[in-house]
């Protein structure tokens, strides 16, 4: 309810005479750093994902806008590792599991250079809302005195509030059209780092 608010609070600025609407699709570098076992003794890493949203820019000024946005982002498993002390009868086998998912939303201040120029740049930064679901990990071990057995591992996904900076670039296409690359980082400055890199189509649905 609390984001809801916000997204119409921030839909409710006045605005400048330009409003654009834009949809991207982008790829999630891999990492290590969306869930850890806080004992130490596991850690789970997920492969390169990808990543669609939907951005709403409100320009409060000709350089200024608002930008409010909703994505969606996956990351598919890749490989698991067991770090810790483990006793000699059992070890580590193989290992499987599901992707995981989360929802972003964002609420940012973009800065633009010159709009007129053809390419012009921009950087933005804001506050966003990441909503985690981590798939199960399936842990497969060796024992010498039995038959082999499998561990599921289930992280705790959460839910938590995350500083987003970023950097972009526009192409022109056409009067309402253009091209949009950027790359966006995101931290809750505690367990949670991650990294992004997108690009869309961007309609001036008012200018």
């Amino acid at each position: 309810m609390k984001i809801k608010f916000l997204f119409l609070l921030l839909l409710a600025v006045p605005a400048y005479s330009q409003i654009n609407v834009s949809f991207f699709a982008g790829m999630n570098p891999a990492t290590n750093l969306i869930a850890r076992d806080r004992s130490g003794f596991l850690d789970s890493y997920w492969s390169t994902g990808f990543n669609l949203s939907v951005v709403t820019e409100v320009f409060v000024s000709r350089s200024v806008a608002i930008a409010p946005s909703v994505e969606y982002a996956r990351y598919a498993f890749d490989k698991y590792a067991f770090q810790g002390v483990s006793i000699p009868e059992v070890r580590f086998k193989s290992a499987t599991g599901e992707a995981s998912n989360i929802w972003r939303m964002f609420a940012e201040a973009r800065f633009f250079t010159n709009s007129s120029k053809a390419v012009p740049w921009y950087f933005s930064t804001g506050l966003g809302y990441f909503i985690e679901r981590i798939g199960t990990i399936s842990a497969t071990y060796t024992d010498m005195s039995g038959p082999d057995f499998t561990r599921a591992i289930n992280y705790q996904g959460k839910n938590f509030f995350v500083h987003t900076v970023g950097l972009g670039i526009r192409w022109s296409a056409f009067s309402r059209l253009a091209l949009d690359l950027n790359a966006q980082y995101f931290t809750n400055y505690n367990d949670r780092l991650h990294t992004a890199v997108k690009m869309g189509v961007v309609y001036s649905v008012v200018e």
